[in-house]
């Protein structure tokens, strides 16, 4: 979640009944905030959240700026501020929806574009009429959309795009945490999706939106049929991405990436440019070294991969032969 303009931390807390939901600030109470998201993609000057110890260290790491967690840490992260809370969760959950509004703009042009009772479409777009669409959407010029596709709130598409049927874009996110009882709460988003221009989405392709920023589908990116993108995932310009595919949440994908039909990546991944990912293949970790092919579970340069296993076949034939 992007605010228009810097807000200080003291004026974002206004709508917190301290009485009810108690907390301490440790730092700067008048420190300005840019936006709000979790803390895999906090950005400088953002607000984030931990509650779960073992995280701390990888929190105070990030560039956010304010930090809402459940005790104050041995070592104070310099830099930074803290918002001390028994529960940083509904605490983040709070301030996200008191605050939802200030990621609109409020001028003319924008408040009429973006109202979230009107649904903005742009010239010589063809929409089925079983097209389902919720509020505060704009569509852009020339954009087809086929039968049976559910467009949730929050949602952005460019020019040219293509939907095809039964596409859900901008759908609740998949994402819980874990309660005392050990029943699982999910997270309430406020995110949107936003689908750049000359993408096409294949056959019942679903579109996870931000839990608090964005996802993105970027410029001329192809999907085939039955794909999953996740919350808050960042898929580049001119990637194409085949059947069966699963990205995980908070996912960073470079320009021109091709993930080949079933492959996969894990949450909190960075892809780099020109990454090809063979069929089945599982990316666990964070891809730096650009334009190579990587195959495998977990997945690896396709070179050592297929080497591996030439090495596993062989050990298997001669244990046979006994």
């Amino acid at each position: 979640m992007r605010f228009l303009e810097p807000i200080s931390l003291s004026r974002l807390l206004c709508c917190v009944n301290s009485e009810k939901l108690p907390y301490e600030i440790v730092g700067n109470y008048e420190m300005e905030i840019n936006g709000m998201d979790d803390f895999q993609v906090a950005l400088p000057g953002d607000l984030t959240w931990v509650d779960f110890e073992p995280f701390y260290s990888r929190v105070f790491k990030t560039d956010a700026s304010v930090v809402i967690i459940n005790s104050i840490p041995m070592s104070l992260p310099a830099g930074k501020t803290l918002v001390v809370t028994k529960d940083p969760k509904s605490f983040f959950d709070l301030l996200a929806k008191s605050n939802y509004d200030l990621q609109f703009p409020k001028r003319s042009f924008w408040s009429k574009l973006y109202n979230r009772k009107d649904v903005h479409i742009g010239k010589g777009c063809k929409i089925h009429k079983s097209v389902v669409m919720g509020k505060h959407i704009n569509i852009g010029d020339n954009v087809v959309i086929e039968p049976n596709v559910v467009i949730y709130d929050n949602v952005t598409i460019g020019d040219n795009v293509i939907i095809h049927s039964n596409c859900v874009v901008g759908g609740q996110p998949f994402s819980h945490t874990q309660q005392q009882d050990n029943t699982l709460e999910p997270r309430k988003a406020w995110g949107n999706t936003i689908i750049f221009d000359n993408v096409e989405l294949g056959a019942m392709t679903n579109i996870d939106r931000g839990i608090t920023g964005s996802t993105i589908i970027g410029p001329g990116t192809k999907t085939s049929a039955i794909c999953q993108i996740g919350h808050d995932t960042w898929v580049g310009r001119d990637c194409l991405i085949c059947s069966g595919v699963t990205i995980a949440g908070y996912v960073r994908i470079e320009n021109n990436c091709k993930f080949w039909g079933q492959s996969g990546v894990s949450n909190s991944i960075n892809v780099a440019e020109g990454t090809c990912v063979n069929g089945c293949s599982v990316i666990l970790k964070d891809v730096t070294t650009p334009n190579q092919t990587l195959a495998g579970f977990p997945a690896e340069p396709k070179q050592s991969y297929w080497k591996r296993m030439a090495v596993l076949r062989k050990i298997a034939t001669e244990y046979e032969r006994k």
